[in-house]
């Protein structure tokens, strides 16, 4: 007998559907026939149902209750206990000793030799400290080597031998740089030195007493020079002092001192006086109404005041040029004689 393919798929789809049918059905009847809640609560814990355990259900499936909480442990329960290191407790130092015998994973192994502390930290030095030393003074282990300052290190010869030092130069210190190793001629830093104006001429080296020799001689003149100095200013200031009264008094006479004591000296008055005309002259081209002749009579009054003054226009309303726009000459507050042109 003879089957077509579509016929073979179609029997195995059918085959295959009772199956699953039949699966489905066992499965059901097994999941009717137990309950989950009836499991019974640590059935694999050692405690089992006892009343000790944290949660459990009695067997008779009549009382459910809590059980015991867990109980922390006391503490030093097993104080008797003090480990299998007794000796290691208060060890400082540890040896290696003889090697164990026998067969175990130990064997041959050294065993530790232990050197407990004793006694409490001493308060004595100890190796390789020497004891301490009473009344120490400062500076005590300090020994004068050297005669003189050392401010240069040039190499010198090579070491022998055949340390790790072998072949290296000699260190050669010095006072001064040599001329030797000098890249330029080395000079003094200063020859001399000015003290009030003079110039003192420095030794190339001076003893103890000969500096201090010198440098008493020197402060003596300095400080003479000083002295004349200040009597000098202070006499200065008191002539000042004077001539400036003497110039308030003037003032008050209203005179005044010729030739550049107190005004200006005869140069500085010809300066002035052509400055001013060359400003008289700018005036009368910038106001045509005002006469040429007011040129002459401001030059006039300036003179009178030693130039020093200032010259506008100004159109009077009273007197002799009422209603005429002039020239006016205002001397300065300081000047001496003159007038000044009536308005």
């Amino acid at each position: 007998m003879k089957i077509t393919k579509e016929e073979l798929v179609y029997m195995i789809k059918e085959e295959a559907s009772k199956f699953k049918l039949k699966t489905i059905q066992e499965a059901e009847a097994i999941s009717a026939s137990v309950n989950v809640y009836d499991v019974d609560m640590n059935s694999n814990d050692e405690l089992g149902d006892s009343d000790k355990a944290l949660a459990y259900k009695d067997p008779s499936k009549k009382i459910e209750k809590s059980g015991e909480s867990a109980k922390m442990p006391k503490m030093n329960q097993k104080d008797n206990d003090q480990g299998s290191d007794k000796k290691a407790a208060a060890a400082v130092k540890v040896d290696a000793g003889s090697k164990k015998g026998g067969s175990s994973h130990t064997a041959g192994q050294a065993k530790a030799n232990f050197t407990s502390k004793k006694d409490v930290q001493s308060t004595k030095a100890s190796g390789p400290f020497d004891d301490r030393v009473n009344d120490l003074k400062m500076n005590s282990e300090d020994k004068v080597v050297d005669k003189e300052v050392k401010t240069y290190v040039s190499a010198g010869a090579e070491k022998s031998g055949h340390s790790h030092t072998a072949g290296q130069a000699k260190a050669e210190v010095h006072e001064r740089m040599p001329e030797k190793d000098a890249e330029e001629p080395t000079d003094r830093i200063a020859a001399g030195i000015e003290i009030d104006g003079t110039n003192v001429d420095l030794k190339e080296s001076y003893t103890k007493s000969g500096l201090k020799s010198f440098i008493l001689s020197e402060a003596k003149k300095a400080a003479k020079n000083y002295s004349e100095n200040q009597i000098k200013y202070a006499k200065k200031l008191e002539l000042e002092k004077e001539l400036s009264l003497v110039m308030e008094s003037l003032e008050e006479c209203g005179e005044g001192m010729e030739e550049g004591i107190f005004g200006a000296s005869k140069k500085e008055k010809e300066e002035m006086k052509k400055t001013l005309e060359v400003e008289i002259d700018k005036l009368l081209a910038a106001n045509e109404e005002i006469g040429s002749e007011w040129k002459d009579i401001i030059m006039k009054q300036a003179e009178d005041s030693g130039y020093a003054g200032e010259v506008k226009p100004h159109e009077t309303s009273k007197g002799k040029y009422a209603g005429q726009k002039i020239l006016h000459w205002a001397k300065s507050a300081n000047a001496a004689g003159g007038f000044n042109t009536p308005r």
